[in-house]
C-alpha cells in the first residue's frame, strides 16, 4: 500500500470513529437536552458525516487515479 493511501485510509478512519461519537452523543443526549443544544450537537454530527464522506471519496479518488 503506498503511503498516500495508508495516510488517506487513516483520515477516512479517523473522520468515521467521529461521526460514530457524535451520534451517539446526540442519541444520548435526545431525551436530556433542551432544543438548541440537541441542535448543536446535530451540527456537530452533521460536519462529522460530511467530513468522513469526503475522505471516503478521497480514498477512493486516490485508488482509481493510481490504481493503489
Amino acid at each position: 500500500m503506498c503511503e498516500e493511501k495508508a495516510r488517506l485510509v487513516e483520515e477516512h478512519h479517523r473522520f468515521s470513529l467521529e461521526y460514530s461519537h457524535a451520534i451517539r452523543e446526540l442519541n444520548r443526549a435526545r431525551r436530556t437536552v433542551n432544543r438548541a443544544e440537541y441542535e448543536r450537537l446535530r451540527s456537530i454530527a452533521d460536519d462529522a458525516k460530511a467530513k468522513s464522506e469526503a475522505a471516503g471519496v478521497a480514498v477512493k479518488r486516490h485508488v482509481a487515479e493510481h490504481g493503489c
